[in-house]
This record gives C-alpha cells, structure tokens and sequence, in this order.
C-alpha cells in the first residue's frame, strides 16, 4: 500500500531495494518511454532491436552516445507497440542548494525517408525521499515527431477584427522557447532544436491575409503577434495566435481586441529559461510584440546589483559595480540598446575590477529603473523592468514622475525577471 501511495504521489515506479535516503539522492535515475511518429500523419513508425538499422532514438548520456530500444509491450497478443521506445538509466543532476535541475540531455532520431530529429531533455528532478527506504526508478514520457524529407506547410494568417479583414497589419512569427523544466511540450511531444528557425515578419494584405513564405521547423511551436501601426477604425488592435508547424492547420486566424491592456508585452527573453547561464558578459535581451524605444530622460535611472558569492573560496571576489553620479544623463552600471528595428532590447552591465570569476557559481545580476514605451507612443504607456529604485534617486529626476508603471509582462512567463544568472 505505501508503495503504491509513493509511486500516485510522485508519479514514479517504486522497486524494493533497501538503503538510506542520501542514497537514494545518489541512485535516483529515469526511465524514458515514448512514441516515434510521422509529424504529418501522427502513424506510429515501427522500430526493431536491429542496432545496425537507420530507424533509431539515440541520446548522448554523458558523452556517450546510447541507442534506444523498441518496447517489450505484454504478453498478450496485441504487442508489439509500434513506434513504442524505451532508455533506461537517465541520470538526475541538480544543485541541491539551490534545487537547481542541470540536465540536459541531448537526442536525437533517424528514419529512413524522415527528415533527422533534434532535441533535447530536460526537467528531470531528483526528488526528496526523506522517509522513504527505496530506491527510486522514475519514470517520464516524452515523444518524437519526424517529417518526410522536404515535407512542408504553406501557412497563411487572417488578422481580423470584430470578424472583418484588417489590412497592413504586422504579423511577426518566432518559436516559443519552452519554459525551464519542461522536457516536453504540445502533446508530450519533444520541441525539436531551433538553431536553425528565424523570426518570421510580414504584413498583412487588403485581404486581411500575411503569408508566411520562410519555410519554418516542423513541430516547433510558433506563436505569431500582430499589431498595426495606424489606428484601426479608430482602435489601436493587437491579436496573437499559436501553432505547431506541420501539424496545425495551414490558415489561422488571429482575431485583433481593439484597445488592447497591455499594448506592450515582450514575446521572448534571454533569461526565461531558469537553467541558462550568460557568462561574464552576459546581457539580458527582451524581444516585444512592437517597436519600443527607452524613455528619454530615464537614463540616469538605470542601475545593476552584482551578486557574486565567492562559492570556490579563492577569496578572489568581483569587484563592486562602478559608483553613480547624479544628472549627468548617464549610466555609470548598464548599458541599455535597442536594436531589431526596435523590436529587442539589450541590457548589459559594465562590470568592476576584478570581473566575475567563472568559478563564483551562482553569479547574477539584477536590472531595475528601466524605462521603456512603445515607439512614439504616449506618456500614458511607460512600462518598466525591474523595480523603480532608481526613480526615488537625484539621479533620476524626470524617473520620478513614472515611479510605478507596469511591469512589462513576458506572454510565457508573467512578469519580465530583470536578473540573469552569469554562471
């Protein structure tokens, strides 16, 4: 019964081997069950036990290069499973200070006739045994989708409001990144790598439609925001929409909300995914649903706290950030730019001396007092990163009037974290 209890609360399957907790934390590994399947059709694609086949899951564990294997099914007659694969043995690795997961395990497959597959897992959490005597063999599920070679849909967006067609509106197209510790994600399906996915940006037609010509990565999900510059009918409109290239319909609609709250949010950002570091030199980069500028006057604001423990005990510690001066329309801590036709914003800090030590795990920096709006926009649409510490300073005098603005929200996330992790 309670290993039964162990194995509903968990989600993981329990064997009934005796030892201590911290050796349970040392033992834990998982096991990866899935489905091979053909993106275009979702038919299962049948795997053997030949090692020698070009139809193979592989994931590199630590270097090496493992090869899984075909399900065993059960001893009933409806086995085997077609497309069913399993690895077992999966390490768990965290950072148990900071509950941190490190995993992440590249894998890929081949097929014959099937375009090669790319991805990667992550999220795979040790779990805390404390009173529990077993060790633990958890379990995940997590599938592949390959496509037939030069296999691709031709997907067009109808930007429409109050059902009518809108007419130049700006559609950009990017793939949603998905979240720290998720190692699958539209159906429990892997997202295949994007090294090789651009961002899509077109306008719509008198008709209401933007194709989307630049051939995008098959099962990757894309989320698609669109705006119009010039008032529509007399309403500023925004819409987005979301699908998986390959697999949803070709035409999709994105229906505009006239005067929409908030008429900035960022669609991406450097620092959404908990588990990556940037290095000494690392920036935060932001990417919005429009062009933004940073608000004139507010530079003085901008300010950055370096926390770097000294965690290799060299008492080798970075140095402070350079000092503040006040009204002379500069940042003395960060570097802020707007690039990408606006459309991304770049925070960098301007280090002390010494500079971060690679060693000094767990190195961060935290932005506040930025200050940005949508291009040429009102005063009324001042949003911020970070706190608004800055605008309570001398240094900051025009900041003081737009102490508290809105947060810039992430459509992913929530809130924009304005700290980065260095390493």
């Amino acid at each position: 019964m309670q290993k039964r209890f162990l194995a509903a609360v968990l989600g993981v399957t329990l064997s009934g081997v005796g030892c201590s907790n911290e050796s349970n934390r040392e033992n834990q590994t998982y096991r990866w069950i899935g489905f091979l399947v053909d993106g275009s059709t979702a038919t299962p694609l049948a795997l053997t036990g030949d090692d020698k086949s070009s139809n193979q899951v592989f994931a590199v564990v630590e270097g090496k290069v493992r090869r899984a294997k075909p399900c065993d099914g059960s001893d009933e007659k409806i086995t085997p499973l077609p497309g069913c694969f399993m690895l077992d043995d999966l390490p768990v690795s965290s950072i148990y200070s900071t509950n941190q997961q490190v995993n992440q395990i590249p894998v890929f497959a081949t097929y014959e006739g099937y375009e090669r597959f790319q991805g990667q897992l992550t999220g795979m959490r040790s779990v805390d045994t404390e009173n529990v005597t077993e060790i633990l063999d958890m379990q995940l599920y997590a599938n592949i989708r390959v496509f037939p070679k030069n296999y691709q849909v031709a997907y067009r967006v109808w930007t429409a409001y109050n059902n009518r067609p809108v007419p130049n509106v700006r559609v950009v197209c990017q793939i949603r990144n998905a979240n720290g510790n998720e190692y699958a994600t539209n159906g429990n399906f892997i997202a295949p790598d994007d090294s090789l996915g651009g961002v899509v940006d077109v306008r719509s037609d008198d008709s209401g439609y933007a194709t989307l010509s630049t051939p995008l990565v098959n099962g990757a999900t894309y989320n698609c925001y669109a705006n119009r510059a010039e008032p529509f009918e007399g309403h500023i409109v925004q819409g987005s929409v979301e699908f998986v290239a390959g697999v949803s319909a070709a035409e999709q609609t994105i229906a505009l909300n006239s005067d929409p709250d908030p008429v900035l949010f960022a669609t991406s950002a450097s620092n959404q995914d908990p588990g990556v570091t940037l290095g000494a030199d690392g920036k935060l980069s932001i990417t919005f649903n429009r062009p933004i500028e940073i608000l004139p006057g507010t530079t003085d604001c901008q300010f950055a706290t370096l926390s770097a423990p000294d965690t290799n005990g060299d008492t080798n510690a970075a140095g402070p950030l350079p000092t503040t001066i006040s009204g002379n329309a500069n940042s003395e801590q960060v570097n802020a730019t707007v690039s990408g036709g606006g459309l991304t914003l770049e925070l960098g800090f301007k280090p002390g001396t010494p500079g971060v030590n690679q060693f000094d795990l767990g190195s961060t920096v935290t932005f506040s007092g930025i200050f940005i709006r949508p291009l040429g926009a009102e005063p009324a649409y001042v949003f911020r990163i970070g706190s608004a510490t800055g605008a309570a300073t001398p240094a900051c005098a025009l900041g003081q009037a737009y102490a508290f603005p809105n947060a810039v929200v992430n459509i992913h996330t929530g809130a924009v974290s304005p700290t980065i992790r260095l390493f």
